[in-house]
């Protein structure tokens, strides 16, 4: 898709990146990454090329769920080179940190680290770039969002009646910068599913 007119004008498209989709939960704990997982899986299982981009840049967990953990190697161009597993391509900020040292950055460090995550990555051709968003919907979201020029999103919840407030707030960040909510998931109850 184009650029939304909600969206900034600085909007990153990624050449030969079909569709960006975001995988979004209003707070962490919900079981966000693994559906990101499965659904990457899912897809690709399905015949599509698909990319995982890890941003929980506090928690990743992506390496661990997916089977994988070591250093991209860097290409000529000096561009990361994805990981890859379960016929996924995978980048996330669990593969460049030392052991379990605590991630400390703050806001603009940030959005500048996702930014070349996203254009310093040699993801090739792509129908779908999966992107684990950090849980929340505050200005770490809305930015991301603004950023990274969205197709759709999908916000993943628990059966709590409270979690209902966090998916009303998720669907409203992106409903702010014209993204379409693709799906809503439920995880964790007695049956996964599709609610919207």
């Amino acid at each position: 898709g184009g650029q939304a007119p909600g969206q900034a004008q600085g909007a990153t498209r990624v050449p030969g990146i079909a569709k960006v989709i975001a995988v979004a939960s209003g707070k962490g704990g919900v079981g966000k990454s693994t559906v990101s997982a499965n659904l990457a899986c899912a897809l690709a299982k399905r015949g599509a090329r698909v990319g995982l981009l890890d941003c929980d840049i506090y928690g990743p967990s992506i390496p661990l769920m997916m089977g994988v953990n070591e250093r991209p190697l860097v290409s000529p161009e000096e561009k990361l080179v994805p990981l890859m597993n379960h016929g996924v391509k995978l980048m996330s900020m669990g593969f460049l940190l030392e052991g379990d040292q605590p991630v400390i950055w703050r806001g603009p460090m940030i959005m500048k680290t996702i930014q070349q995550f996203v254009m310093q990555v040699d993801w090739g051709t792509l129908d779908y770039l999966l992107v684990d968003l950090p849980p929340g919907t505050g200005d770490a979201q809305l930015t991301l969002a603004q950023v990274l020029d969205f197709d759709g999103a999908v916000v993943v919840t628990t059966p709590s009646p409270l979690a209902f407030a966090d998916v009303v707030k998720g669907i409203a960040l992106f409903d702010e910068v014209d993204v379409p909510v693709v799906g809503v998931v439920e995880n964790m109850g007695s049956v996964g599913c599709l609610l919207y």
